[in-house]
């Protein structure tokens, strides 16, 4: 097994976050707001199978008509961050962008 860290990092304004790993809830808050000199808005850790199938992470933010989603081979310990952007092709419009650490403020 493989320990896999989520860190709910920038972006989030008072929002009802839900994260599922491979289809089972694994962090459910409400109020999550990020605090830009504090680190990540929230965080969680989660063991995973480390056999090298796919993980899925899949983010649904309530508050904002949100979802995303991503698979990661997890091989070893891993952090991934997730993020609320301004999405590439402009007008307002947010998405979900996962990234992968480790993380400057570790």
């Amino acid at each position: 097994m493989a320990k896999l860290t989520v860190d709910i990092q920038e972006g989030f304004r008072g929002d009802s976050v839900v994260v599922k790993v491979d289809g089972k809830v694994a962090f459910s808050k409400d109020g999550v707001t990020t605090q830009l000199l504090r680190g990540p808005a929230a965080a969680f850790s989660t063991e995973v199978n480390d056999s090298g199938r796919p993980v899925k992470l899949h983010v649904i933010v309530k508050t904002r008509n949100l979802e995303g989603s991503k698979e990661y081979r997890v091989n070893e310990d891993m952090h991934v961050g997730i993020s609320i952007e301004e999405s590439g092709s402009g007008g307002g419009k947010e998405e979900i962008v996962f990234r992968e650490g480790p993380f400057g403020y570790l």
